[in-house]
Formats: C-alpha cells, structure tokens, sequence
C-alpha cells in the first residue's frame, strides 16, 4: 500500500539521464530531434564516458549523412565508430528508430568448410566438426558434399541470405571445390545434427532459411539408440545438455524426434567414425504408424 509520491524522473535511468545530458550540451546532436530515440537504447552506452558517448553518436550521425550505412556494416562501423566494427551491429536497434535499418551484414563472403567431389547428387550439413571429418573421410563423399555447420554458427551468419545472395565461398577440406549456391538449388539437401532437443532447433532454424532442408536418415540409426539407455543420455550438465529448449515440431519428422528425444538424446558421434555403413544421404522417413 506504499506509493511513490514524489518527482516523476527521480528514477530515470542513469545512463539513460547522461546521454540526454550529452545530447542537450552538443547543439550539432540536439538539432537532430530523431536522436531522442536512442534514449530508448541508453543501456548501449553504459560504461562509456560523456566524450565517448558523444563521438558514438556523431560517427553514426556521419555514417547517415554519408549515405554509408548500405555499405558494408563492417568497414562502415570501423571507419566512423571509433574505429569499432562491431559498433553498428549493436546500434542497430537504436537505429531502428532513427528510422534506420543499419543494413544486413550480409556483405563480403562468407567461408565454410566442405568435403566432396566437384559434381555431388547432394549437400549435407554436418552439425559437429568431428562427424564432418568422419563423413569426409567416408565413402559418402564420393557422392554428396558435406558442409560444417559449426552447430549454430551457419545460421548465426545469414547462411541462407548470404547462399542467395551468392556470397559464400566453399573452401574444400577434403575434395573439390564447388559453387554452394548452384549445387543446394539443384540437389537434394539434408541435415545431420544430434539427435536431441538444441540439434532439432538447429535444423529448424536452418530450415527457415534453406526451404528444402530435410533431415538425413543418418536420425534413423540414432533414433534406435534411443530404447536403450546405455546408447542414449539424459539432459544432464554431466553431458552438457542442460538447459536445453525443446523445437518447435515444425514438420512431422521434428514433431516426432522431438518426442522421441523429449528426456534423453544421442550424440551423433555415436555412430562412430567409420560411416560407411550408416545411410546418411538420403531423407529421415518416419517409422511407419509412428
């Protein structure tokens, strides 16, 4: 039943307080009424002192009068954010309501890491660097080309946009080297992750940007595991899967490997290094009346 009686602003932020302060007291800043909105966004600027804040502010001012901020973020954002690359990806928030959208950081290339021969029947992403080494080394990539995913890290980098946009660049481990973009338009394309909760989420989330993504039957041989608990674990800090988020369920095929691995997962080094004879480049089928 307590209330708050006094001034209004005896809470306001004292970051968000400064910054203000720092626009009031640069004229050239305060003429521009729209940079009211990076007040919204004070937090970005915590730590930084009044001249600091003041120099972030003028560098993105100059970047829009430059007409820089549809050049490439990164060279833009080190040429006139004391000398930061990273400082217009963290802007871009506060740009949003500058009425900015920053541009995509979709310019220069992106490299990833592939196993093949120079005409492949199909793609594979490989969510784990070590099964990316067993399937280079294995019979399967004589017929299709494997491509490290890094677990998040493909789709953490705009791989779908940046495929489009012709801006990755396959850098062959093993094999040949081929146009990524021409081959996943052409080929079939599958996945192959663990088989548990965030390896699911992967897949989805790579599927938002690559349509025809379907997971590899490689899930089948892991499903198996999944009846016996001395070939599965359960999500535990002992194995690193604490704290993991269940997917969406987004087709048929993750709505039931969902539930499949819902309590206990499979790594997919579990099939071993030797993959010969585990089928891999083909679709997850879904076993029948499941």
């Amino acid at each position: 039943m307590v209330a708050w009686t006094g001034e209004p602003d005896a809470f306001v932020d004292p970051v968000a307080h400064q910054l203000a302060e720092v626009l009031k007291h640069h004229q050239d800043l305060a003429e521009v009424p729209s940079l009211a909105a990076l007040l919204d966004h004070a937090h970005l600027f915590d730590g930084l002192s009044a001249d600091d804040m003041a120099n972030v502010v003028r560098g993105l001012l100059q970047c829009r009068q430059d007409g820089a901020l549809n050049q490439d973020p990164i060279f833009t954002s080190a040429a006139h954010i004391l000398g930061s690359a990273k400082a217009l990806k963290n802007l871009r928030r506060g740009m949003r309501s500058l009425g900015e959208t920053g541009g995509e950081e979709l310019a220069g290339e992106l490299y990833v890491l592939t196993a093949g021969p120079s005409q492949p029947k199909a793609v594979v992403l490989i969510e784990n660097i070590r099964s990316f080494t067993a399937f280079a080394r294995s019979p399967h990539a004589q017929e299709a080309v494997g491509i490290a995913a890094y677990g998040y890290g493909l789709t953490m980098e705009n791989f779908g946009a940046r495929l489009a946009a012709n801006h990755v660049v396959a850098c062959p481990a093993y094999g040949d080297a081929i146009n990524l973009k021409s081959a996943m338009d052409q080929l079939p394309t599958f996945f192959w992750g663990d088989l548990d909760r965030e390896g699911l989420r992967i897949f989805e989330s790579l599927r938002e940007q690559i349509p025809g993504l379907a997971l590899s039957a490689a899930y089948e041989a892991m499903e198996s595991r999944c009846f016996n608990p001395m070939l599965c674990h359960p999500y535990h800090r002992l194995f690193e899967k604490d704290g993991q988020r269940f997917p969406r369920g987004s087709t048929p095929e993750t709505a039931h490997l969902a539930k499949r691995c819902s309590n206990r997962a499979v790594d997919q080094e579990a099939l071993g290094f030797d993959l010969g004879a585990v089928d891999i480049v083909a679709p997850y089928r879904l076993p029948i009346g499941h």
